[in-house]
């Protein structure tokens, strides 16, 4: 296991950026608590505490996620990595992820991550990939569209833990 210095603190640096649009239909779900370890944005390291991700995307029935974030060795491949356990079609933004590479629980380098990934059925895409994609017409229900918005962006955020 490796072991972190406190990050991500509910009064530190766990607000969203100034630059990101948020809207009052915006669902955001916490992960983490600060006597579990969390690597993942659906379950703890154990898999035996679940955060309310996998309801709120089940409820809006999505079925496909896109992950990135800090970091790709770590918080981002356990959330793709839990998103296919539960039965997701999980994709990492590869450029939009930091790895921190070479630790005791870590990939060698992006190479050796982008194997594995691919090995376990993760789709690896960057963000030209998305931004070429077409979009379907966004439904009338604001929910359904915050939630196709949450399926792109929760693990982009990252979702603050308590520690």
């Amino acid at each position: 296991m490796d072991l972190w210095l406190d990050h991500c603190l509910e009064n530190g640096d766990s607000t969203l950026s100034s630059n990101v649009v948020s809207k009052n239909s915006d669902i955001i779900v916490q992960k983490g608590h600060r006597y579990i370890e969390m690597f993942s944005a659906f379950m703890d390291n154990t898999r035996n505490y679940m955060s309310d991700l996998d309801a709120v995307l089940k409820q809006n029935n999505v079925t496909e996620v896109y992950a990135a974030g800090i970091a790709t060795t770590h918080c981002v491949r356990w959330t793709v990595q839990d998103a296919v356990f539960l039965g997701y079609q999980a994709n990492i933004i590869m450029d939009a992820s930091a790895g921190i590479w070479g630790t005791p629980t870590s990939y060698a380098n992006e190479s050796e991550a982008i194997i594995d990934f691919q090995r376990q059925g993760i789709g690896v895409v960057n963000t030209a990939d998305l931004l070429a994609m077409s979009c379907v017409a966004a439904p009338q229900d604001t929910s359904s569209a915050s939630m196709n918005a949450l399926s792109f962006l929760f693990a982009v955020l990252s979702l603050a833990s308590l520690r």
